[in-house]
């Protein structure tokens, strides 16, 4: 089970994910990698960034096929580069 949790969080679907890490969680209170995936799942949720990748946005929709919301911030991200904000390009560390 907890390699479809894996799967499923590769895949961007991090509420599938997490319900099967409850799943795990709820048998076996003490499994740690169940635990990790939980703390990585509630870490990215809601973010438009990732701490493994810094330079990289996540764009992802507020429903399943949605994509109208997610091309426009797409399209102002990329306006805005276009415009020379080159620090958009960079971590938060680094842009100051």
């Amino acid at each position: 089970m907890l390699l479809d949790a894996v799967a499923h969080d590769r895949a961007g679907r991090a509420t599938e994910a997490g319900t099967l890490c409850g799943d795990i969680l709820t048998a076996h209170p003490d499994h740690v990698p169940a635990l990790h995936l939980s703390a990585v799942i509630a870490f990215v949720t809601d973010r438009a960034d990732t701490p493994w990748y810094p330079t990289m946005r996540l764009f992802c929709q507020d429903k399943p096929q949605a994509w109208e919301r997610v091309l426009e911030r797409m399209s102002d991200e990329l306006a805005r580069v276009a415009a020379s904000e080159r620090e958009l390009l960079l971590p938060a560390r680094l842009a100051r």
